[in-house]
Formats: structure tokens, sequence, C-alpha cells
């Protein structure tokens, strides 16, 4: 499976928030997505997964504009945003149960990943508990374990790894790496914390005032250690 966002745009009045970029992602691969502040990074995320409409340009999956059926690659995907919304008077569960119902899964299958995505990313003891009740790191592992209910072909997140302690992040980081290196999915996500784009992604892609102005490995953006030592030095180089 294949993404392209090919001369993708939005704009705001005069304000161009994301202008003309060129992206390709394909299955078994994971792209990051950089860029500082304000730079296009979430509203691009928001036209892929149907929230915006791009003023001009397509996001093409395996050739399909999404626009001509964007329900049925809505299926296929699982969007987990910067700030993730709950539904303070469900419990855990019945949220996870209700995830499972929209995107019409089996009773069995949803009670059965239910139990392993809650022991996967440590919430069993919450699971009954309203989520007005969960600290914010225990409502991103629970949005998480929605996230991966359904075995989505597609994972787009913006800022994985906001809230959440160390130990989650290697959960999450080694569930990323399973999902996409043994099952052959697709993930796209954004990222302040260039060591862990650094650590897990084979393509990186640069956003800064709304253009993409790199992309490729990691290896192929930085070929010169004794100029830039790391990601870090690089990307600071380039949208300073």
């Amino acid at each position: 499976m294949q993404i392209h966002l090919k001369s993708l745009s939005k704009s705001y009045g005069n304000h161009m928030a994301v202008d003309n970029i060129d992206l390709k992602m394909d299955s078994g691969k994971i792209t990051a997505f950089l860029g500082p502040n304000g730079a296009g990074k979430t509203t691009t995320i928001r036209m892929m997964v149907g929230l915006l409409r791009p003023t001009s340009g397509w996001i093409l999956i395996d050739g399909n504009d999404f626009q001509d059926d964007p329900i049925r690659y809505k299926k296929m995907m699982s969007y987990v945003p910067d700030f993730p919304f709950l539904y303070d008077r469900l419990t855990g569960r019945e949220f996870l149960k209700f995830i499972g119902e929209i995107y019409e899964l089996p009773l069995n299958e949803v009670d059965r990943q239910i139990e392993e995505m809650s022991r996967l990313f440590q919430v069993e003891d919450m699971l009954d508990q309203l989520t007005k009740n969960y600290s914010h790191g225990m409502r991103q592992r629970l949005v998480f374990c929605s996230a991966f209910l359904r075995n989505p072909e597609i994972l787009i997140v913006d800022e994985p790894m906001i809230g959440i302690d160390p130990k989650t992040a290697r959960i999450l980081k080694d569930t990323f790496l399973h999902l996409v290196k043994e099952k052959n999915k697709l993930l796209f996500f954004s990222t302040h914390q260039l060591a862990v784009a650094e650590e897990l992604a084979d393509t990186i892609a640069i956003i800064h005032k709304g253009k993409i102005i790199t992309q490729g490995p990691l290896s192929s953006l930085i070929p010169d250690k004794a100029t830039y030592k790391n990601l870090e030095d690089y990307f600071l180089s380039i949208t300073d």
C-alpha cells in the first residue's frame, strides 16, 4: 500500500499552511514528519485523515483519490491526535467497545483485543473505571489501545510521545516496529523528539513554513558526519 501526497496545499485566506507538498509513504516503512511549531505538520495530518479538505492537490491511496471514497479509506486507518479525546462518562472498557462498534468489528474479536491491548499497555487495572479519573499518561495509553484494536493498515500519529513515561514509550516503539516490520503496515508520525525519529524512521520529511524542504533516509540527509553530528544538528541548521 502507498499513500502519495501529491501537490497538496491548504490555505486559510492568504496564509498557506501547507504549500504544494509532495511525499510518498509505503507499507512496511515508517515515515517521520518533522518541523518547527506552525510548520504545517498537524494540518497535513488532518487532511490525510479526512478532517480537513485540501485547498488543492490530492491524497492518493494506491493511486486512488481519498476524496472519492473517504469512508472506505478511513476504515483502513487509525489516527491518534496530539491531544486525544475520550468520553469522560465511559469506562475504558466501554470506550474501547464503542470504538469496536464504530468499525463494525465482531464482538468476540473486540473482547479479545481489549484484553490483549490492555495488558500490553498496562491499563487493565483501570479498564472499568471512568476515563475522567485517568491521568494524562493513562489516557494516552488507552487511546493507543483503541488505535491498535482493529489492526489498521495505516497508522497516523501526531506527537506519539507526549505525556508518556519511558516504559510506555518503549512499549509503543516496539509495537510500532512490530506492526510495520512484521505485519507490513504503514506508519506516519509527527514528532518534536528528534531522537525518536532517528531511532525509528526509514524516511524523514522536514516541513518548514508549509513546504517540505528535505526528505529521504537519514543516511542520505546527513552523509557528512563531520558537518552534522546527528539529526538535531541537521534539523536546526535547515530550519533556522
